[in-house]
């Protein structure tokens, strides 16, 4: 009898511990819900380095559950991802392919150094500061978008 209760206590415990995981993670995909405008880029803590070029196109990027589009200025891109903790996979990434403004190009090159090889799709984490979301792409480089 102790056994039994003891099993059944171990099985609630790890059924309420997935069910936080999930509530996380849908409260991760919600903040992350929306358009996003690049606004620049940093190194470790540093604020913004490289602000916005004037003169040259915006970089938006739109989330939606499972699923991101986004354009360049010059090119459109779109695909799926999705969320687990602080990470951020892009698991699929199509992109149209004009000739890209430097804002564009230094965006779409962002992307690229977190691809992985071995899966096959870009891994990066993020944080959501108020409306800031800080995308890092590569160890000590962050992307900072902007809540449209």
């Amino acid at each position: 009898m102790r056994g039994t209760i003891l099993n059944t206590s171990i099985f609630l415990l790890f059924l309420v511990g997935l069910s936080c995981s999930n509530d996380d993670t849908a409260k991760q995909v919600e903040n992350l819900l929306g358009t996003w405008k690049l606004i620049g880029y940093a190194e470790g803590d540093a604020d913004v380095i490289v602000d916005f070029l004037n003169g040259d196109e915006t970089v938006m990027i739109n989330f939606e559950e499972n699923n991101f589009s986004g354009e360049t200025g010059r090119n459109q891109f779109f695909g799926s991802y999705s969320v687990e903790s602080n990470k951020l996979t892009l698991n699929m990434l199509n992109t149209t392919e004009i000739a890209e403004s430097d804002w564009g190009r230094k965006f779409m090159e962002s992307l690229v150094q977190s691809y992985d090889e071995v899966d096959q799709d870009y891994k990066l984490t993020y944080v959501i500061k108020t409306d800031t979301l800080i995308i890092q792409y590569e160890l000590g480089e962050y992307m900072h978008l902007k809540k449209d």
